[in-house]
């Protein structure tokens, strides 16, 4: 599915897309136009996948009738329960996921489809942010890293290329578990000839430090909180020509966080999009900050659109710091 144009000389009767709240639309026309084998008196394309946000395509298109919804639950699944009676596989997997809480919880364990309520990002939206591929010539583009650090929270770094218009996040590191001794030394590798106008980094001194040795300079991020997100909400709206500020890589992650999986928590800076929310108090009234957990993409994305965002005004950014 990284060229689904690669299927318009194929000829199937059944195609099964497993994950495919991870396709756009678009992926899923091409693959209708190999369904025409005719061997079998009938054709069918299969799309499985977990629930994902109310407004994403595959919801709409089976609520509009396109797709006919076969919802499963865990009862369906003998692995997991056998004459209403939880199998030890069964009673393991529940209590991963009985231990969610607000949309995640929604969505695998009662298989609804909604996104978190008061997502601070609401503007994001894959089909319009998410590609499959760089453009041409995108290598000769200035580019920039932004580091978050973390240990039990993961650690990232974002590779991140400016056409003049829009950002690109091209590489990611989000991965907990390991010293910034050994990261560092992942992004000298990953980073190889590349050339960047900066580095910057949340302003933990030691492990700045460690990432100097090994040659990863950086500056201290600017972390005023209130103009960072008018500047990367500026940066994900999309402009009167069509195009957003923003666009992120499909393939940007270079490794998953197996750990972080098994949690149900993001893996990316892409999933932190759907469950980054307001804070409420509780009488239930939201405050004017987002909730600080699972936002260190984010925080990272932040502090690289803030730095770029400086450069390009000469440092006149509301909140901006000097270089």
């Amino acid at each position: 599915m990284d060229r689904p144009e690669r299927t318009y000389s194929a000829e199937y009767d059944t195609v099964t897309v497993f994950e495919s709240t991870e396709c756009t639309e678009n992926d899923i026309e091409q693959l209708l136009r190999a369904l025409r084998s005719g061997r079998m008196p009938w054709q069918q394309l299969v799309c499985d996948c977990n629930p994902a946000a109310e407004r994403h395509w595959l919801n709409v298109r089976a609520e509009q009738g396109w797709f006919r919804r076969i919802t499963t639950r865990i009862a369906d699944n003998p692995r997991f329960m056998v004459d209403g009676v939880l199998t030890d596989d069964g009673r393991r997997f529940m209590q991963s996921v009985e231990a969610l809480t607000g949309h995640r919880r929604a969505r695998l364990l009662d298989g609804r489809w909604c996104s978190a309520e008061g997502v601070v990002f609401d503007e994001f939206d894959a089909a319009a942010h998410v590609i499959d591929a760089m453009p041409d010539g995108w290598e000769s583009w200035r580019k920039y890293r932004a580091i978050d650090f973390g240990f039990n929270d993961p650690f990232v770094c974002l590779w991140i290329a400016d056409d003049g218009e829009s950002l690109y996040l091209y590489r990611e590191v989000y991965m907990s578990g390991r010293l910034v001794e050994d990261h560092a030394r992942t992004i000298v590798a990953l980073s190889g000839a590349e050339q960047y106008e900066f580095t910057v980094a949340d302003h933990d001194r030691e492990d700045r430090e460690t990432l100097h040795r090994h040659g990863v300079m950086t500056i201290p991020a600017q972390k005023d909180i209130d103009a960072g997100l008018d500047a990367v909400r500026a940066r994900v709206r999309v402009r009167p020509n069509g195009r957003p500020g923003l666009y992120v890589l499909r393939s940007a992650l270079v490794e998953r966080d197996r750990r972080l999986e098994q949690s149900r928590r993001p893996t990316s800076t892409r999933d932190e999009f759907d469950s980054y929310v307001w804070a409420t108090r509780r009488d239930g009234a939201v405050r004017d900050m987002p909730v600080d957990r699972d936002n260190h993409g984010l925080d990272a994305l932040r502090y690289a659109i803030m730095g770029v965002d400086c450069n390009a005004t000469g440092g006149t950014y509301i909140g901006c710091v000097e270089w």
